[in-house]
């Protein structure tokens, strides 16, 4: 917890001191250069985070280390094509169809901060799967915004804050991730001791062609959940423009606080889902799920009365006196977080029981709600409806999920357990 919190502390600080060496129209822009070019992802690379750690848990909960080389390098192997085949495809459409030379040339930097990002997905996926949480988080949680935040003052002391564009800005960030990436990989090789070779000599992975199909169900997740949590800043920076974008992109990350203690909880209880699911413990596995959703549903009630109390005051604090005019947008995505929250880990626990196609569906669905209303409320409420759209797009997705995850496989991840009907 300590290190989660540290890391949306540290990457609230990046984005925090992003806005302030920018104006607020150029913080606009980079936040619609960067929603454009994480939509971009590559869903099969970055499913493989959640395969890795999926079946890496259960090898460890049945006692099956020796599958372990094989199924690390057919992910590394995976990885290397899917990144291959996408990033030269995105980088022909950008220098061919996209004429505006400042877009093309943020469009590139982006190309090469998707190429990168892979390689941190995996070590991290793996050591998580080994039930070394901490170290899984501390190259991308903690290390890659200390480091942003370092290039960032470098930035500003060499050249003067107004002379630092938005192309260094995210320079920088793929230098981040690239360091992040290093720092995974000697982690990984010290605790594994992996070694290319040797996986090439063992035994190919007997279910590869499954495993594939998790990826890219994983992938497919991931990326349709980034569209969705980035749709609106792209919709508001084509429909309202870059001041309207930065002060919606400045509460929605204050928003986060919310749900800070969803992020904590699954990703600490993510492998012992996965380990008593693989050794058919249902009674403990709901047990843990039901005491989750309360933990995180307290940490998310004290998160949204802070900010119905003090969010005007947050954003003026942190991101100058212009931003605190977000307060509106700020408090109804908080509410649409909070009922996130009273979810619980509805999607972790249908991921790692091996539902991840019901996801899927859910996800998608939510993605055509999002999209349909912002087109509806944003050209007649701006921002604020923006906000309304991703908060009852999130309830709605949220209830799909839940229904699917009790006549499906028979789990109840909401606050009051297995006591409420669906």
């Amino acid at each position: 917890m300590g290190l989660r919190a540290a890391g949306l502390l540290l990457g609230a600080a990046v984005t925090i001191v992003i806005a302030r060496v920018l104006s607020t129209e150029r913080f606009g822009e980079f936040a619609f250069v960067l929603s454009v070019a994480t939509i971009a992802s590559i869903p099969p690379a970055i499913g493989l985070r959640q395969t890795l750690t999926r079946q890496t848990a259960y090898s460890v909960a049945q006692d099956d280390r020796a599958s372990l080389p094989g199924l690390w390098l057919w992910a590394m192997q995976w990885a290397a094509l899917a990144v291959l085949l996408v990033s030269t495809s995105l980088a022909i459409w950008i220098v061919l169809w996209v004429d505006a030379p400042d877009l093309r040339r943020n469009l590139l930097i982006g190309l090469c901060i998707l190429i990168l990002l892979p390689a941190p997905q995996i070590f991290g996926g793996i050591l998580h799967g080994l039930g070394r949480i901490n170290l899984s988080l501390i190259p991308e949680a903690v290390l890659r915004p200390v480091i942003m935040l370092a290039i960032v003052a470098g930035l500003v002391t060499i050249m003067g804050q107004g002379a630092v564009t938005v192309p260094m800005l995210l320079v920088g960030l793929a230098c981040a991730i690239a360091i992040d990436a290093l720092v995974g990989a000697a982690l990984f090789r010290r605790i594994t001791g992996f070694r290319i070779a040797k996986a090439m000599a063992s035994e190919r992975v007997s279910n590869g062609p499954a495993l594939r199909w998790s990826a890219l169900s994983f992938g497919a997740i991931t990326g349709v959940h980034v569209i969705n949590s980035n749709l609106d800043v792209v919709m508001i920076g084509l429909l309202a423009g870059d001041l309207q974008t930065g002060l919606y992109r400045a509460a929605s990350v204050v928003s986060d606080l919310v749900v800070f203690g969803l992020g904590v909880v699954n990703f600490v209880i993510l492998p012992r889902v996965a380990g008593l699911h693989a050794v058919g413990d249902r009674q403990a596995l709901q047990s843990l799920v039901t005491a989750s959703t309360r933990i995180i549903t307290a940490l998310a009630l004290g998160g949204f009365v802070l900010i119905a109390g003090f969010g005007s005051v947050l954003l003026a604090l942190l991101y100058g006196d212009g931003f605190s005019e977000g307060y509106s947008v700020l408090l109804i995505l908080a509410l649409g977080q909070l009922a996130n929250a009273l979810f619980g880990p509805v999607a972790l626990l249908l991921n790692m029981t091996g539902n991840e196609k019901l996801t899927l569906i859910g996800v998608s669905l939510s993605v055509v709600i999002n999209a349909g209303l912002n087109v509806l409320l944003i050209p007649r409420f701006g921002i604020e409806g923006a906000a309304t759209a991703t908060a009852a797009t999130l309830i709605i997705w949220n209830l799909m999920l839940a229904v699917l995850l009790k006549r499906r496989v028979g789990y109840h991840s909401t606050i009051l357990g297995p006591r409420l009907p669906l």
